[in-house]
């Protein structure tokens, strides 16, 4: 009986690590308001949804796992361990394919999945801002006219796009590891 709550433990944290990144990174980008009246720049924004987003679904994480086995006697480090193992796998995958390329394996194809809303928000925001320089320097009838130069456009946001992808990735990292210490301070 104990393995099944183990099994139930980590397929449950993995949903709960996938749900809770998408709603936690939703609510996150509200602060890029205040950030653009601010006018901090890109770089500190992606740290502070890596590092938000992160630590928010590693605690979320591990306070459903330490719920569904907190009737089993098992050590701290057990637990938390149960609740990471499968996120953490397939954040590898998701890393791999954004570092190389590499199609994901099944964990990671979810993670691939759940991060989408995220790519092509990233990717709008990009491709606007680059549409709105091109109409700041009067370069309007190329935008409209030449369908190479739509496509550069196009090339050169999902590139920008591909590079914030990896600094909000690498952030959170950081963040896994200060959800974790979170975990330990306030569910132990």
């Amino acid at each position: 009986m104990t393995i099944f709550y183990i099994v139930l433990a980590a397929l449950v944290s993995e949903l709960t690590f996938l749900i809770g990144y998408m709603l936690i990174y939703a609510i996150v980008r509200l602060l890029h308001f205040p950030y653009s009246l601010m006018h901090i720049k890109n770089r500190y924004r992606w740290m502070s949804d890596g590092i938000l987003g992160g630590s928010l679904a590693i605690f979320l994480t591990c306070y459903v796992s330490f719920f569904i086995t907190k009737n089993q006697v098992h050590s701290e480090f057990l637990k938390i361990l149960i609740a990471i193992i499968l996120p953490l796998i397939g954040e590898i995958g998701y890393y791999r394919y954004l570092s190389k390329k590499i199609k994901p394996f099944f964990l990671g194809r979810f993670h691939l999945i759940a991060k989408d809303p995220i790519e092509r928000g990233e990717c709008a925001v990009n491709l606007h801002s680059i549409t709105e320089q091109m109409v700041r320097e009067n370069k309007i009838d190329k935008l409209t006219k030449d369908e190479a130069v739509i496509n550069q456009i196009r090339k050169e946001a999902y590139d920008s796009t591909q590079g914030s992808l990896a600094y909000i990735f690498i952030w959170s990292f950081l963040g896994y590891v200060i959800g974790i210490i979170l975990v330990h301070y306030f569910l132990f």
